[in-house]
C-alpha cells in the first residue's frame, strides 16, 4: 500500500502545464515532454486511477503539437521531445504509442465524444506514414536513431536500428487496428445520435486492410526460421 502510494505521488508531481498538460518524462534531468514516455507511462499515471480528464488533456495536448506540414518526411509525427520554443519529430514509435492510448482512453471512459475529436490525429498520423515513410511492403522506414535505442555520439548512433526495427513495425500494425477501433466507435455513436455517415466505417476497413498486409509483410521479412526467433531490424 505504501510502495503504491508512493508511486502514485511520484506520478502526480510528473503530470505538468508547461505547453498543455503533458507528462514529464524525469526530474531533474528531463523536465519537459517526451512522446514515447508520455504515452508508456499513461496507462498508470492516470487511466488505471481514474484521472480520465488528466488523461485526455495529455492527448490534447500532443495531437496540439503534431507535425501537420503534407510536404514534411515528418508529417503526422506527435513529438518525440518537446519543450518551450523547441520541438523534435524524431521518433519512429511515440506516435503509435499515442495512437494506442488515445483508444485505451476512450475504452476505459467511455468517452465517444473524444473518439471523434481526436480520430482526425490519428488519421494524419496513419496518412503522414503512408505518404512518407512506408514502402512496397507497408513496413515503416525510419532513421538509425529514432526507437527507443536513440543514443548518439560524436561517430553517430550508438546502437543503429534503421530502418525497419522489428517493435516499430508491431506497434505500428497496433496502430492502425487502433485507429480502426475509434472509427467504429465513431461511426456507431453517428448512428446512434442520427448523424450522418462520415466515412469511419470506410477508414476502419482500411486501415484493416492494411494492418493485415502489415502482418504478411512482417511474417516474411522479420522470421529466422534457422533460430526461431525475429530479426531485430
Amino acid at each position: 500500500a505504501y510502495a503504491l502510494r508512493w508511486a502514485t505521488a511520484s506520478l502526480d508531481a510528473l503530470i505538468m502545464n508547461q505547453m498543455g498538460v503533458g507528462i514529464f518524462a524525469g526530474l531533474h534531468w528531463f523536465p519537459n515532454y517526451w512522446g514515447r514516455d508520455t504515452f508508456i507511462s499513461l496507462p498508470g499515471a492516470c487511466l488505471c486511477r481514474g484521472e480520465f480528464d488528466v488523461a485526455r488533456d495529455v492527448l490534447r495536448t500532443c495531437a496540439g503539437l503534431q507535425d501537420t506540414d503534407e510536404s514534411s518526411w515528418t508529417y503526422g509525427r506527435i513529438p518525440n521531445l518537446a519543450m518551450p520554443g523547441e520541438v523534435y519529430y524524431n521518433t519512429a514509435d511515440g506516435t503509435w504509442w499515442f495512437v494506442r492510448e488515445a483508444l485505451e482512453y476512450v475504452l476505459y471512459s467511455g468517452d465517444a465524444e473524444f473518439a471523434a475529436e481526436i480520430l482526425p490525429s490519428v488519421e494524419r498520423a496513419i496518412v503522414g506514414a503512408l505518404l512518407h515513410r512506408v514502402g512496397d511492403d507497408l513496413l515503416i522506414r525510419h532513421g538509425d536513431a529514432e526507437t527507443w535505442m536513440d543514443a548518439v555520439g560524436e561517430d553517430g548512433p550508438w546502437s543503429p536500428r534503421g530502418d525497419r526495427a522489428v517493435e516499430i513495425q508491431v506497434l505500428w500494425r497496433e496502430a492502425l487496428l487502433a485507429g480502426a477501433r475509434l472509427a467504429e466507435i465513431v461511426a456507431v455513436a453517428l448512428a446512434s445520435g442520427g448523424g450522418t455517415d462520415d466515412g469511419s466505417d470506410d477508414r476502419a476497413d482500411r486501415w484493416r486492410d492494411i494492418a493485415d498486409r502489415v502482418a504478411t509483410s512482417f511474417r516474411s521479412a522479420f522470421w529466422n526460421a534457422e533460430k526461431s526467433a525475429l530479426y531485430d531490424r
